[in-house]
């Protein structure tokens, strides 16, 4: 039922306290009356210290009390008297006072509210991280769960991937690209740098793009296998998902590669360190250079293969252990290749 009420200009608040309510009484008069508590409204002081930010109090919230936040006044002297600067201070008891902004579930958290568009972007990934306030498309956000981006322009997408720095394009699983252009597509591939591709799983590429060119970049990765005789040939491979270390088409690859392989009791070690050259024309993959041998050989037994495996388009290296024995291997690849 609509009811209207006149009330002169003035009212007269005889007997009425400070924050007393004017409520219609049962009967239709009016009156003043003191906030019920939980009764929705909301008491207490407007604040005890000057730029406090106000919090509601009491277990419904009924009672207004100084949070320990502050918002001093907006900034406009100088040095920010062309951008202005607005903050948020903590306050407290202790010389020094940690801060958390602590999301709900698995939410995320991000410096722009998604809206689809480059303004905003896409939703965010679970338990995400997004410190991006400048993006060239919607999709340039992290949007893979646990995904990290910071800086601009960058794309987490993979799981647990993360993107620093301004347009890195990172979609594979435990990703990272660490600079300016990088693409990582590779499971645990690492690129850091400018125009860098890390496409194989597990292979790290660093360095920069200069002058433009494709694939002018260092790579590194490690590779591993184990032996249980002296005859069988073992491939070592790169432990993200067992990978080769693959040949790209149209490139070309120079390497140095020290294998290193340890008896399971260490009682015995074998060491080798090559050189070695190949490329890939299409799709067919072909030794540039023979591998050559730097330093000496400790073969303890052992044996080892180096070349290239052109059904797989790949780098391969081979061991053979020793009889009854069982050896662990690893290999440090460090080299470089272009795109010619």
């Amino acid at each position: 039922m609509a009811v209207t009420a006149v009330l002169p200009s003035q009212v007269l608040a005889n007997g009425a306290s400070d924050g007393d309510l004017l409520t219609v009484q049962a009967d239709g008069s009016v009156a003043f009356e003191a906030p019920a508590g939980g009764g929705g409204g909301i008491g207490g002081s407007t604040g005890a210290r000057d730029n406090a930010v106000l919090r509601a109090d009491g277990t419904d919230g009924d009672t207004l009390q100084d949070s320990n936040w502050d918002i001093p006044d907006i900034y406009t002297a100088s040095p920010n008297a062309t951008v202005n600067h607005l903050s948020m201070q903590a306050t407290g008891n202790t010389t020094n006072v940690s801060v958390s902004i602590v999301p709900k579930g698995t939410g995320s958290f991000s410096l722009a509210v998604p809206d689809g568009t480059t303004t905003g972007g896409n939703v965010r990934g679970s338990q995400a991280v997004d410190l991006q306030l400048l993006r060239h498309v919607n999709t340039a956000v992290a949007s893979g769960a646990y995904a990290v981006a910071a800086g601009g322009e960058n794309t987490a997408s993979g799981y647990g991937s993360i993107a620093y720095g301004i347009r890195n394009l990172v979609t594979s699983q435990y990703g990272l690209g660490l600079g300016l252009n990088n693409t990582v597509s590779g499971y645990a591939a690492v690129a850091i740098g400018r125009g860098l591709v890390a496409d194989r799983n597990g292979v790290t590429a660093f360095g920069a793009d200069a002058f433009g060119l494709t694939r002018l970049q260092h790579i590194a990765c490690c590779m591993r296998g184990t032996t249980t005789d002296g005859t069988t040939q073992v491939e070592l491979t790169i432990p993200s998902q067992s990978s080769r270390l693959s040949l790209v088409a149209g490139t070309v690859m120079t390497i140095n590669i020290k294998i290193v392989g340890s008896r399971d009791d260490g009682s015995a070690v074998a060491i080798y360190e090559r050189q070695y050259a190949a490329k890939r024309v299409g799709s067919a993959s072909s030794e540039i250079q023979a591998p050559v041998t730097i330093g000496t050989d400790v073969a303890a037994g052992t044996s080892m293969t180096l070349d290239v495996d052109d059904t797989n388009d790949a780098i391969r290296l081979r061991v053979v252990g020793v009889t009854s024995q069982t050896w662990k291997w690893r290999a440090f690849v460090l080299g470089g290749e272009f795109a010619y």
